[in-house]
């Protein structure tokens, strides 16, 4: 592996190092209020709290309780009801209230990628939801959340019946709205949490530069077939933009155009006879990246997005020559490199590592016919620094 790739290496798996034992071991202090009225504080794993709805103590305190025994908790800023619910049994989750009304509105922890939805009315709590039965060997989905609705908002004339079982999706703008409806129209409503921002899509302006490696097949036909390998190395950089998509920002669009030079080498020999060539390479590109990204953890002001896409290759400068591997000047330019393979998509996937505006990212892009007449499979390897200027 070449000198800049080993420090650009080492320069990433050093914060992504920091950011796993940061975000797999979250240990922080929590403040509990009891059923009993009591207040209790512990230091607690809040992944398992907020993740998986376990009370794991990193300290044990003097005399331990359990989940249920809780009714609200507070980590940092953040206050979290715990509810036992009403539709699924012995069951008591964590959840962030977005709605306080007659009807109140829960969601999963922000930490968590559940994305679970809940109601509260008269102390009852549901969890809204679609369950999967199985009849005669066919498998059926039920709404079963669209019960819960009606039974919730029956007293209710200004919520039609009929519409909400046949429009309200399970989503959280939907049911949301729903909410705030039936509290405006038949009850009170006191606080949504962070409503305008939860609803809003979230643009992000940046700049990325990184370094990318090739190591890749060659194989054309030039008075029988060659066959071979070529090695390149570049950067680049440019402006990258994202659209994160509503709740929780979970799901987002990026969109990256870079300038990228690139150098390097590779030799190609006939099988069939004694002969081989040398390629010396220089290429300017400019590249398109199209991406759909997914967050599999968000921890505050990290995350970790994983996605995939197309990158567009527009070729602006070819400077690729070639020479017999006996020796002999250059020869410019090599017929199977020509400027005019102007264009050129491939398929790629990524896993991006957020640290507050500062993004590490490993892309991997798939090759396959490059330029004109010859075929190049194998994959670029690339390591980038992302930096936010608006988010």
């Amino acid at each position: 592996m070449r000198p800049i790739f080993k420090i650009l290496l080492f320069l990433t798996i050093l914060p992504v190092s920091a950011f796993a034992q940061s975000y797999l071991e979250v240990v922080q202090e929590a403040t509990f209020l009891m059923h009993d009225s009591s207040t209790r504080v512990a230091t607690v794993d809040a992944r398992l709290l907020l993740t998986k709805n376990t009370l794991q103590f990193v300290e044990q305190p003097t005399t331990p309780w359990k989940l249920a025994d809780v009714h609200k908790l507070r980590i940092d800023t953040t206050e979290y009801f715990v509810n036992k619910l009403v539709n699924i049994r012995d069951t008591v989750k964590v959840m962030e209230r977005v709605i306080k009304g007659k009807i109140n509105y829960f969601i999963s922890p922000r930490l968590s990628t559940s994305q679970e939805l809940f109601v509260q009315k008269d102390n009852a709590v549901y969890e809204l939801r679609i369950v999967r039965k199985y009849v005669d060997g066919r498998t059926f989905e039920v709404k079963e959340y669209t019960s819960y609705l009606k039974h919730v908002t029956m007293d209710c004339k200004s919520i039609d019946q009929v519409k909400l079982v046949n429009d309200v999706a399970l989503s959280y703008p939907a049911i949301l709205k729903l909410i705030t409806r039936y509290n405006n129209a038949c009850g009170w409503q006191e606080q949504v949490t962070n409503k305008k921002q939860d609803l809003k899509s979230k643009l992000t302006l940046g700049i990325m530069a990184g370094a990318v490696r090739m190591a890749n097949k060659l194989s054309y036909d030039k008075s029988g077939i060659l066959e071979g390998k070529r090695t390149l190395t570049g950067f680049y950089a440019g402006p990258s933009i994202a659209l994160e998509f509503r709740k929780f920002n979970d799901t987002r669009v990026s969109y990256d155009i870079l300038i990228e030079k690139s150098t390097g080498t590779g030799r190609a020999s006939a099988s069939n006879r004694n002969y081989s060539e040398i390629h010396d390479y220089e290429i300017l590109n400019i590249k398109h990246i199209i991406a759909a990204n997914v967050s599999v953890s968000r921890n505050h002001d990290s995350h970790v997005f994983v996605g995939s896409g197309i990158a567009v290759h527009h070729q602006v400068k070819n400077h690729t020559t070639w020479r017999p591997s006996t020796g002999g000047k250059p020869r410019d330019p090599f017929m199977y490199h020509s400027g005019k393979d102007k264009f050129n998509m491939s398929p790629f996937a990524h896993v991006h590592f957020g640290f507050g505006r500062f993004g590490f990212r490993y892309q991997a892009i798939a090759l396959s016919i490059q330029m004109k007449k010859i075929e190049v499979f194998g994959f670029e390897h690339r390591l980038s620094l992302h930096y936010d200027i608006k988010n």
